[in-house]
C-alpha cells in the first residue's frame, strides 16, 4: 500500500545462534504498526531444542500484540504461526490453489510438503485462537527489557524436546482443522 504499511510480514526465522531477535514483544508491536489491520504475521518457530515452557513464552509474547493466532506444523519440529490484529479469515483451498498458482509455486510447494493443492494445507492445521490463548496464559512473555528467550533457549540447545513438545500441543488441540470458507464441503463440520 502507498501508505507504507504491509498486508503480510514475515519474520526472520527463530533460530538458536540468534536467539528471540524476532519474537520480542516490542519489535512485534513495531512490525504490527507496519500492518493492515487485518494483515498476518508469519513466524517460524522450532520446538526442537525448545523447552516447552519457551514454546508457551514465544506464543503469550506474540499474543500480547496480535490476539489472533494460528499455528500450523508443516515438519516434524517446525512450526508457522500466523498471527494478525483481526481475526483471521476461514481457509479456503481453492483462494490458496489460485494464490499459489498467481505466484508461480504451487509445484514448488506441493513438492516441498508432498501436497496436491490448497486443501492439503488443512492437514497441517494445528491450533487457534483458543488453544493457543490456553496455552500462553500464566507464560512469561520476552520483552526487550527481560529478553527471557535470549537465555533460556541455548540452555535447550541439546535437549531432545520436539517429540514431547509435539505431544503437548496435539494434546491442547480442540479442533482437526483451521474454520474453513463458507462453500467448502466441511464447512461448519465439527469433523
Amino acid at each position: 500500500p502507498a501508505d507504507g504499511g504491509r498486508d503480510v510480514a514475515r519474520f526472520a526465522a527463530f533460530l538458536l545462534r540468534r536467539t528471540a531477535l524476532t519474537v520480542v514483544v516490542e519489535p512485534l508491536q513495531r512490525g504490527a504498526e507496519r500492518l493492515e489491520s487485518d494483515g498476518v504475521l508469519a513466524q517460524w518457530l522450532q520446538i526442537y531444542a525448545m523447552q516447552f515452557d519457551l514454546v508457551r513464552m514465544v506464543l503469550a509474547s506474540m499474543r500480547e500484540v496480535f490476539p489472533n493466532l494460528a499455528v500450523y506444523s508443516f515438519h516434524h519440529g517446525d512450526l508457522i504461526v500466523l498471527a494478525s490484529p483481526a481475526p483471521l479469515p476461514p481457509l479456503d483451498p481453492a483462494a490458496l490453489d489460485e494464490r499459489l498458482q498467481g505466484w508461480g509455486v504451487a509445484a514448488q510447494v506441493g513438492e516441498v510438503l508432498g501436497i496436491e493443492g490448497g486443501a492439503g494445507l488443512l492437514g497441517f492445521y494445528l491450533l487457534g485462537d483458543e488453544e493457543t490463548a490456553r496455552l500462553a496464559a500464566g507464560a512469561a512473555l520476552n520483552t526487550e527489557d527481560r529478553p527471557r528467550l535470549e537465555f533460556a533457549a541455548p540452555r535447550s540447545l541439546y535437549l531432545p524436546t520436539r517429540d514431547a513438545n509435539a505431544r503437548a500441543l496435539r494434546a491442547a488441540q480442540v479442533r482437526p482443522l483451521p474454520p474453513l470458507a463458507p462453500g467448502h464441503p466441511l464447512h461448519g463440520s465439527e469433523w
